[in-house]
């Protein structure tokens, strides 16, 4: 009985290994500059409740980045991006949910912060523009 649990428990696993490979695989793109950026998450807190312990860790989302184009993996439901200079807003948006891509408008060359607003997250970044 042991010897049946644990190779059915081995089955699964390595299904789940394969699938895994799988769907990473789908994300990478074959770009000359495309670069990987992590956001860092800021908890928006609710009006009027109080915040309740979470049980686990938010995961970190990556999203990427070529030219003006940035590549969201369709992993965000609707938000709200913005494009700041020094803290200025230089540029918003309002993207549907499960968007893979969002064109960004041709600025001046320089380091602004991404920020993307779903109201419960502000998840944040800097990115560079060339």
């Amino acid at each position: 009985m042991k010897k049946a649990l644990l190779s059915v428990s081995f089955l699964i696993l390595s299904f789940t290994a394969s699938n895994a490979c799988q769907v990473n695989a789908t994300w990478q793109l074959e770009l000359p500059n495309y670069i990987n950026l992590e956001l860092r998450i800021l908890a928006i807190p609710p009006e009027g409740t109080i915040n309740e312990p979470r049980r686990a860790p938010i995961r970190r989302p990556t999203i990427g980045y070529d030219g003006n184009t940035l590549y969201l993996y369709g992993q965000f439901g609707d938000l709200t991006l913005l494009l700041l200079n020094n803290g200025a807003e230089e540029y918003t948006t309002v993207v549907p949910a499960g968007a893979n891509e969002v064109a960004l408008p041709n600025y001046t060359p320089g380091i602004y912060e991404l920020q993307m607003n779903d109201g419960r997250y502000i998840y944040t970044c800097e990115i560079e523009i060339e």
